[in-house]
């Protein structure tokens, strides 16, 4: 596996990607990843995109850590810092979940990111990751946290009530409202809001004789 990971770590621009936009290489499931010295990030892998619920690399252009994995962004950034200060790679143990609920597990490879005439401009990262399946039993096909967007927007909730309940950014609650959109196959959000009312799981929340629930409707595996 060393000699896999220092093969991926050679990689230094964003424009090498093309041929490790999977995220998969001799049964590694990674992902590779550019951010700025505020930690925005620049680039990534088509793997990581989809994974936090975009459609491809170049989406996660101008995002944070706390709009993909808010629950671990903190450590995250602390980590990145950690990097630019001392000016060296480190390996870091990292884990936390995606928007979904889905729990992340990555050991993480983080160098300096350098311009051409050495000056540090960020970090370069390859994180060797483990990801548990999508809970979809039941739920017509949508994940935890599309369920979670789903009954606080049943319950009348605003968009970005719905992203201050569930610490996300008002433009991934939207985001989330189009996929279960399409998976639905609705054509407008009072149709969605309409056929949701027919799912077993959103009427089991919405029966009073349940505990109340915010974020997190279904416990981790």
């Amino acid at each position: 596996m060393h000699n896999q990971i220092q093969e991926l770590m050679n990689i230094s621009e964003p424009s090498q990607l093309c041929k490790l936009e999977a995220g998969n290489y001799n049964n590694l499931h990674f992902y590779l990843f550019w951010k700025d010295l505020k930690s925005k990030y620049i680039a990534s892998n088509n793997r990581l995109a989809i994974d936090v619920g975009l459609t491809k690399s170049s989406d996660v252009i101008g995002y944070y850590d706390q709009d993909f994995w808010p629950n671990c962004a903190a450590q995250a950034k602390e980590n990145d810092l950690k990097v630019l200060k001392n000016n060296q790679h480190t390996i870091f143990f990292e884990s936390g979940n995606l928007k979904d609920g889905r729990k992340v597990d990555a050991v993480s490879y983080k160098t300096p990111w350098l311009s051409q005439s050495g000056k540090i401009i960020g970090i370069q990262a390859l994180s060797v990751i483990s990801i548990e399946p999508s809970f979809t039993h039941e739920t017509n096909g949508l994940t935890k946290r599309q369920i979670d967007c789903l009954y606080h927007l049943v319950c009348g909730m605003s968009i970005k009530h719905i992203a201050k309940t569930l610490l996300l950014s008002p433009r991934t609650v939207e985001h989330y409202i189009e996929t279960i959109k399409q998976k639905m196959q609705c054509n407008s959000r009072s149709e969605l809001i309409s056929n949701a009312l027919k799912l077993p799981v959103i009427l089991k929340l919405l029966d009073p004789a349940d505990k109340p629930r915010d974020v997190g409707i279904y416990p981790a595996s």
